[in-house]
C-alpha cells in the first residue's frame, strides 16, 4: 500500500496583521487505512465568528470524508456517493446551527476545499474560491500541472460563495479525482500567488523546486511557510494563505527545473476576468488561447452596457403603462357626463397587490382629467412593489445578495 503524505502552512495576511488580528484560515487533515482527509477553509473576514466557522467546517468535514471512504471500502463507490457527500455537508451545517442558535449562519461564513484520497482515487468537494491542482510527472521527468477546481467568485473578484449560506447546494461542486502524484489545495490567499488569469508556471517551479530538495517534513513544511511570507506573495495578496500538499511517497514527484508548459504562450489581455481562468495541462496552442479568450470576454464595460440598456427598456415601460391608463381614461370618459359624480380609485389600476398598498391611496378620488395624480399613483406603486422585494420574507428565504469574503 502507498502512503500518502501531507505538508503545509498557513501565514497571517498582512491586512489582518496590521490590525493584530489572527488568521481566518483554517486546515485539518485525518489518515486513516490508506485514505487521506483534506479540508482547507478560509473564513469571511466580514463575518463575526469566521473563524470559528472555518474551524468547525475543516475539522467536522474531514472527520465526515473518512466516514464516507468506510462506506466506499465496505459497499464500493456508487450511485450513492454525491447524496453521502451532501448529507456530509448537512452533517456538518448542523453543528453550525447549533453553535449559532440559529438556522441564520451568516457569523460564520467561510468557504470549502476539500479533498478525499486514496491509491485508486477519490473525489474534491469545493465551494468558492480558493483551488485545488493536480501534479504528476511526465516521461521526461518534468511536472505536470493541472488546475482540477478553480475559484467560483460573484459579478466581481472579491466576491464568493460560502457554505454558510442557504443557497449552498447550488454552489457545490464534486469532482473525482483522476489518477495524479500529488494535491494541492489552497485558501484565496495562496491561490492569488499560482494562478492569475493562467497558471504561474514560475511559481509552481519556486514551490516544486523547493519541496523537492526538502530534506523530512519540517522541511517540506517551512518551504511552503517560506513561500506564503516571500516578497512575490506580499506584492501578490495581504489577505491570509494556507496551502497544502498531498503528495506520494513512493516516487520523487517533485522533479526539479521548469514543470512543462511553462514557457507559456498565451498572450491574454489584461481584461480578461478570473470568473473563468483557464485550466493549463501543459502547452495550449494560440488558436485554443484565442478561442478562450473570445469566450471569456465578459469584461465590467459589457455589464454596464447591459445595465444602462435595461434601464431603457424600464422607462420604455413606464411610459407605455401610463399611455394605456390615459387612453383608458378617455374611454371611461365617454361614458360619465361632465357634472356626474367622481369616480372612486379601487382597484382602477389593477396594480396593487396587498391591502397595505390600497390603504396608502386614503381612498383618494381620482379625477379622470387629473394626469398629475395619475402618474403620482403609477410610481407609487412602482415604489411599493420595490419595498416588497426587500422585506425581510425575501431575505429569510436566502434571496439577499452574496455577502463579500
Amino acid at each position: 500500500m502507498k502512503r500518502w503524505v501531507v505538508n503545509g502552512a498557513t501565514v497571517v495576511g498582512e491586512s489582518h496583521a496590521i490590525r493584530n488580528r489572527g488568521s481566518d484560515d483554517s486546515a485539518a487533515q485525518i489518515q486513516r487505512n490508506g485514505w487521506t482527509a483534506i479540508v482547507v477553509s478560509d473564513g469571511a473576514g466580514s463575518a463575526k465568528r469566521s473563524r470559528e466557522g472555518a474551524d468547525l467546517i475543516s475539522n467536522g468535514f474531514a472527520a465526515e470524508l473518512l466516514e464516507i471512504s468506510s462506506r466506499i471500502q465496505a459497499d464500493g463507490p456508487g450511485h450513492w456517493l454525491n447524496d453521502a457527500i451532501i448529507e456530509s455537508v448537512l452533517a456538518v451545517r448542523r453543528q453550525l446551527i447549533a453553535a449559532a442558535g440559529s438556522y441564520d449562519l451568516s457569523e460564520f461564513h467561510c468557504t470549502l476545499v476539500a479533498a478525499l484520497i486514496s491509491d485508486d482515487g477519490g473525489f474534491t468537494v469545493h465551494v468558492g474560491d480558493g483551488a485545488i491542482f493536480t501534479g504528476r510527472r511526465s516521461l521526461d521527468n518534468t511536472v505536470q500541472v493541472e488546475l482540477h477546481s478553480k475559484p467560483e467568485n460573484g459579478e466581481y473578484a472579491n466576491e464568493t460563495f460560502f457554505i454558510t449560506e442557504p443557497n449552498w447546494l447550488k454552489n457545490i461542486r464534486i469532482t473525482p479525482l483522476s489518477n495524479c502524484e500529488w494535491v494541492m489545495l489552497t485558501t484565496d490567499g495562496a491561490q492569488a500567488l499560482l494562478l492569475q488569469r493562467t497558471l504561474d508556471f514560475s511559481a509552481f517551479s519556486e514551490l516544486l523546486s523547493g519541496l523537492a530538495d526538502a530534506g523530512d517534513a519540517m522541511a517540506k513544511n517551512s518551504v511552503i511557510e517560506d513561500f506564503l511570507i516571500s516578497e512575490r506573495a506580499l506584492r501578490t495578496s495581504s489577505d491570509d494563505k494556507t496551502l497544502v500538499v498531498v503528495s506520494r511517497t513512493s516516487t520523487s514527484l517533485f522533479a526539479t527545473g521548469r514543470p512543462e508548459g511553462s514557457e507559456n504562450t498565451h498572450n491574454n489581455p489584461p481584461s480578461m476576468p478570473l470568473k473563468q481562468p483557464l485550466e493549463v495541462s501543459g502547452e495550449r496552442s494560440r488558436d485554443d488561447a484565442h478561442l478562450i479568450q473570445c469566450a471569456n470576454r465578459t469584461t465590467r464595460q459589457d455589464r454596464e452596457v447591459f445595465a444602462r440598456r435595461l434601464g431603457s427598456f424600464a422607462v420604455a415601460g413606464l411610459a407605455l403603462t401610463i399611455c394605456v391608463a390615459l387612453i383608458s381614461s378617455l374611454i371611461i370618459k365617454k361614458h360619465v357626463s361632465s357634472d356626474g359624480p367622481r369616480m372612486q380609485l379601487q382597484t382602477a389600476t389593477g396594480n396593487y397587490r396587498s391591502d397595505q398598498n390600497l390603504a396608502g391611496l386614503n381612498a383618494k378620488v381620482l379625477d379622470l382629467n387629473d394626469v398629475d395624480l395619475l402618474l403620482d399613483l403609477a410610481l407609487e406603486n412602482r415604489a411599493g412593489n420595490a419595498s416588497e422585494s426587500n422585506s425581510p420574507y425575501n431575505k429569510a428565504a436566502g434571496f439577499a445578495n452574496a455577502p463579500q469574503d
